[in-house]
């Protein structure tokens, strides 16, 4: 693990992202209190936070299809072009 300053990071990025690609992890300090994490994201990762990923609610169960939207809306919108 490797623990960098946020200008000593700024300074020499390419250096450190090429560590990371080889498998290294990169701590970023940033004044005394606060620490970051640099890793890479791979096409696997998800990047979402699990709990922002939705699960089915009464939401989904009212949920209508777009065929269902368009046999809804098509008679009123022929209704009112008609006018």
């Amino acid at each position: 693990m490797v623990v960098v300053s946020s200008r000593e990071f700024r300074d020499n990025q390419k250096t450190y992202l090429d560590k990371i690609d080889a498998g290294a992890e990169i701590l970023l300090q940033r004044g005394k209190t606060k620490t970051y994490r640099i890793t890479r994201v791979d096409e696997d990762d998800t990047v979402v936070k699990k709990e922002d990923i939705l699960t089915p609610d009464n939401d989904l169960v009212n949920a209508i299809t777009a065929e269902e939207l368009l046999n809804r809306l098509i008679p009123r919108l022929e209704k009112m072009l008609a006018k």
